[in-house]
């Protein structure tokens, strides 16, 4: 028998209720997707002073960020020891340094525009259950090292099963993630933004302005 699932953070916080884009427009700047990507970039543009509407093909918060883990973190899913390999240690410390700067920008977010929604720094824990990656995730606490990142190794993440130790990365955060999609939503509509639910863009035409 199937069951149905649900998002924890669209069941205990409903975020949304606009209408859809039924006339003309004309903004300075149109942004597709009501995500957390697309209203972090409606707001910081609507601060600047920028006409901006966002539009979503149907809920706000209701594809990724809805379903997110919550989790705000440096351990990001490209791994240090790829990046480094790819772009360089000077490549992967910008990588690190952009997620430090994400998490301190939600951070200010939070406290300035009062955004009720559990944020909590936290440790996160990259870890394995499998003998055969202890080394990988040795190597990867190196790679995270040199590319700036503070980190140490733990011989049990503090799970209710066994584990192999792992990866621990301090001063990392949690949030409820459509309580602050929520908030940051009104704080640009302070600003000017415009919304618009169940909007479909079917087309972009590249032209001058």
């Amino acid at each position: 028998m199937a069951t149905r699932t649900e998002s924890l953070w669209r069941a205990t916080h409903k975020v949304g209720g606009f209408a859809p884009l039924d006339r003309n427009l004309d903004v300075d700047i149109a942004i597709v997707g009501g995500g957390i990507s697309g209203l972090t970039a409606a707001l910081i543009l609507s601060r600047a002073g920028k006409r901006v509407a966002v539009f979503e093909r149907d809920t706000i918060g209701s594809g990724e960020t809805g379903n997110t883990t919550s989790h705000l973190t440096e351990a990001v899913d490209g791994r240090y020891q790829k990046l480094i390999r790819d772009f360089g240690e000077n490549g992967a410390r910008r990588v690190a340094q952009s997620s430090r700067d994400a998490i301190e920008w939600m951070a200010t977010l939070v406290r300035e525009a009062g955004i009720a929604c559990g944020f909590a720094r936290v440790p996160g824990y990259l870890y394995s259950e499998r003998e055969k990656d202890v080394a990988w995730l040795a190597d990867e606490l190196d790679a995270a090292r040199r590319s700036g990142c503070s980190v140490e190794w733990t011989d049990q993440a503090p799970l209710p099963f066994k584990n192999l130790g792992g990866v621990r990365w301090d001063n990392q955060a949690q949030l409820h993630a459509t309580a602050y999609l929520d908030g940051m939503l009104r704080e640009a509509i302070s600003q000017g933004l415009q919304v618009y639910e169940n909007t479909r863009v079917l087309g972009v035409h590249e032209d001058a302005p």
